[in-house]
């Protein structure tokens, strides 16, 4: 039984598929705003400062009237999504690095 948050030794195509993707959006406004995308999320949180800056610097950090989620996008076993949260849960919904790091963490690959 796993146990969470799980680190997967190396990516398999078996029981536990890697994400194909994931976004950071505004909810509800997630065209408009404009979404961040994160190519390869499993790995993003090996250098999580360059990913915050990034970040940082997109339209949605300025978008403070909607709250933020991290969408992980998976082509396996069957094409889904999940949605977590990343922004503070109160107005003005800023962009949160310790729910980002919470969000990204259980996905990480374990080097070797």
């Amino acid at each position: 039984m796993l146990k969470w948050p799980f680190v997967l030794e190396r990516p398999t195509s078996g029981q536990f598929a890697m994400p194909a993707f994931a976004e950071v959006g505004a909810v509800n406004a997630w065209r408009s705003v404009g979404a961040f995308r994160i190519e390869r999320p499993h790995e993003a949180a090996r250098d999580l400062d360059a990913l915050w800056t990034a970040l940082m610097a997109a339209p949605v950090a300025r978008a403070d009237t909607h709250r933020k989620a991290m969408e992980i996008a998976y082509d396996a076993p069957l094409p889904h999504w999940l949605g977590l949260p990343v922004c503070e849960a109160r107005p003005p919904f800023a962009l949160s690095l310790e729910r980002l790091r919470a969000a990204l963490e259980p996905l990480r690959i374990a080097p070797g």
